[in-house]
């Protein structure tokens, strides 16, 4: 945010992409939640606010309100995102959940679509950025 670290969008972009990826083919194959997973949630979050940090700066905010337009952007993602589950499981999830069939039919087919559009996106930033 402030420039004391400033990697590379052409390294970070792909990471975020491949953090993605990873979520999705670790809930396709996992069968619980590991307990090194709050340490690997928290490595792709600093990534990712890499990332949203990078493009705000791009967008020539006034050095006076960067941080406040950091953090209204950033509760704004994360207000979307909630937004987003909680219409997916009161749609689905809420009534279908407790199945037998939910996470072959529903979770897994989600987390494909995903993990292919992660690694589209993955492809994209390596070589045609």
């Amino acid at each position: 945010m402030y420039g004391l670290i400033a990697p590379p969008t052409a390294i970070v972009e792909p990471v975020i992409a491949l953090s993605i990826l990873f979520v999705a083919i670790e809930i396709i194959f996992a069968d619980r939640l590991n307990p090194w997973r709050v340490a690997i949630v928290f490595g792709f979050c600093l990534i990712h606010g890499l990332g949203f940090a990078s493009a705000l700066t791009g967008f020539g905010l006034p050095r006076n309100m960067f941080f406040e337009s950091l953090v209204s952007f950033n509760v704004s993602v994360e207000l979307g995102q909630v937004t987003v589950i909680l219409l997916a499981w009161l749609l689905v999830g809420r009534w279908f959940g407790q199945r037998t069939w939910y996470k072959q039919r529903v979770v897994i087919l989600a987390s494909v679509v995903i993990g292919l559009v992660a690694a589209y996106w993955t492809v994209e930033r390596v070589f045609f950025a």
